[in-house]
């Protein structure tokens, strides 16, 4: 299952590029949020939403692209490296500041 993960900051254009990559390539996308229930969750309606939510949503999001792969290639917005890096500069924040 090979798969294209884009990082990067907030507003960078993640979702753009995905979303045009996917039409023009005719491959699958996989989106930044998932829900349990493998419907999108808007970030803008995540704000409150648990590091625990973020962790379970990019596990679904791995295992949904293999099942969208079919033996091909798939994008997806953001990975679990961006979770992971917020959980730790969330955790470590008085330190940073």
């Amino acid at each position: 299952m090979p798969t294209i993960i884009l990082e990067g900051l907030p507003g960078s254009g993640k979702t753009l590029l995905t979303d045009k990559l996917s039409k023009e390539l005719n491959i699958p996308k996989i989106n930044e949020i998932l829900n349990k229930d493998l419907n999108n969750v808007n970030p803008k309606n995540s704000l409150n939403l648990s590091q625990d939510f973020f962790l379970k949503s990019d596990l679904l999001k791995y295992k949904y692209a293999k099942k969208q792969s079919k033996g091909g290639l798939v994008l997806m917005d953001r990975g679990t490296h961006s979770t992971l890096a917020y959980a730790f500069c969330s955790k470590n924040k008085k330190d940073i500041t």
